[in-house]
């Protein structure tokens, strides 16, 4: 899937959730249970390749915290299995 959704946690549910994806900004819904999500609508195509991804939750006093990780995008199909009769 090269627009896939992304989810993660958030431990305050007024925090503005933000998802840098290479550099871009994109907000992210606190659905205020403790997890946030990015549909997958939300970014452009990918390319097939890795992606550093940026997370950073910001609460209304202004205080943040971020975690950071890789995105793998791989659409290229299996070789197709081999049928020995």
């Amino acid at each position: 899937d090269n627009t896939p959704a992304l989810t993660g946690t958030v431990n305050d549910p007024t925090a503005t959730v933000t998802v840098n994806v290479n550099g871009e900004d994109y907000p992210a819904t606190n659905n205020g249970d403790g997890t946030w999500t990015l549909a997958d609508n939300t970014l452009p195509a990918l390319t097939d390749g890795a992606y550093t991804v940026t997370v950073t939750a910001t609460d209304p006093a202004g205080n943040s915290s971020t975690a950071t990780s890789t995105l793998t995008v791989d659409t290229t199909a299996p070789d197709a299995p081999l049928l020995d009769p």
